[in-house]
């Protein structure tokens, strides 16, 4: 079904609206198999538990930093690492949208989206390679998706978190999958 509305999307321009409905088509599809045939008791695994709500303010764990030292070198390398997987993505993107890509502005974007998430304990902020594929291949050009996908988050995390801790991994993995094919 993601293949065959990835496909018409692509090749019929009329069609194109089906493009972006296939990851959401799949997940509903998915939630209601899972919840009328209770495949949960029969193997299928799915998300699980979602913590309901966004999460607290932590920046009252900054001071006293006491394990600074300890976590100094941890903190460069994942600097070092998400910042060579955000431009190696943004790169890969760029070439195959045909863009110019402003790599100044990237990693500008990314130390101020990391510092800002250090204030809600957020993981470290990188230019996600399935996100930013299933995005780029569900027709979305300008950062007004990320907008978007962070105002989807937070209605799942506020009211639908019930919902989506049936969605099964598999159907997860085939997203992402469906999606990363199409920039090889």
């Amino acid at each position: 079904m993601l293949l065959l509305m990835k496909h018409f999307g692509k090749s019929r321009p009329k069609l194109k609206w089906l493009r972006p409905l296939g990851p959401i088509s799949a997940c509903v599809i998915a939630i209601v198999a899972v919840v009328a045939g209770d495949l949960e008791n029969k193997g299928i695994r799915t998300v699980g538990r979602i913590p309901k709500g966004l999460p607290g303010p932590t920046v009252a764990w900054w001071i006293p930093m006491d394990d600074f030292s300890k976590l100094a070198p941890l903190a460069l390398v994942v600097m070092l690492v998400d910042l060579l997987e955000s431009t190696s993505i943004a790169r890969a993107l760029a070439g195959k949208g045909r863009y110019e890509l402003n790599a100044n502005q990237e990693i500008v974007g990314l130390g101020l989206a990391n510092f800002a998430g250090s204030a809600f304990n957020a993981y470290s902020t990188t230019g996600s390679f399935s996100r930013s594929a299933v995005n780029y291949d569900s027709g979305c050009k300008t950062g007004l998706s990320g907008i978007v996908t962070a105002c989807v988050v937070g209605l799942v995390l506020v009211a639908l978190t019930p919902v989506f801790e049936r969605l099964p991994l598999n159907v997860m993995g085939a997203i992402v999958i469906s999606a990363v094919s199409g920039l090889f």
